[in-house]
């Protein structure tokens, strides 16, 4: 029996399976190459979006503690201050001021006063007569000497103070103490204004606990 024959057809099917399973190993290793550089890329990719996410976060979070610092350094806060003097013959001056005790300059949006329970209503040039009328009246001779209205969109300067009603009353020691106890105590002033930023303030005086 001649074998040469079948021993050929050994090596050329040991040829065929050993190419076939070059050819296999390498479409696999393609295969996992391809795998890997796709999932690399995806990794990276994420990465870089995590990391520029991050960056507008902490950019975003930056600029806001910027801009609150910002409205806190430029935040005006006005203050009631009332000036009371005798000249030791019976006339009594009586100044209420507006003071702005805050860094930012106040842009006044409106001035409003109330006695007792009555509404609010607008501060306007004839208001400090009436206010004078109806605290005091006629029981003494009072004299306006000074006012001014606060009207929209007048400023208050950081650390200016504006005069709202300055009058003198002609009294006794006594009922001088009588009307800032009493008299004065009807009174109530409100004023509403916002500061460079646009940040809105109300403020009345005197506040609502001491009233």
């Amino acid at each position: 029996m001649n074998i040469l024959p079948f021993r050929l057809t050994l090596r050329r099917i040991f040829y065929i399976l050993a190419a076939f399973f070059l050819l296999l190993t390498g479409t696999f290793h393609s295969l996992r190459y391809d795998y890997f550089q796709t999932f690399s890329s995806f990794v990276s990719g994420g990465a870089t979006l995590f990391i520029a996410v991050c960056a507008l976060i902490a950019t975003i979070w930056q600029g806001q503690i910027a801009r609150t610092h910002n409205i806190l350094s430029a935040t005006p806060h006005l203050r009631f201050v009332p000036e009371w003097s005798d000249d030791g013959h019976g006339t009594h001056e009586y100044t209420w001021n507006i003071f702005n005790a805050g860094p930012g300059l106040a842009i006044m949006e409106s001035t409003q006063y109330k006695i007792d329970d009555e509404k609010w209503k607008y501060y306007n040039p004839s208001s400090a007569e009436t206010i004078l009328d109806s605290l005091i009246g006629p029981t003494y001779v009072h004299t306006l000497l000074a006012r001014r209205t606060l009207n929209q969109d007048a400023v208050i300067c950081a650390g200016d103070k504006h005069t709202l009603m300055r009058f003198s009353v002609r009294c006794d020691s006594n009922q001088a103490e009588i009307l800032v106890n009493e008299n004065f105590k009807r009174l109530r002033f409100k004023m509403v204004y916002k500061g460079m930023y646009q940040d809105r303030h109300e403020f009345i005086w005197p506040p609502e606990n001491d009233a």
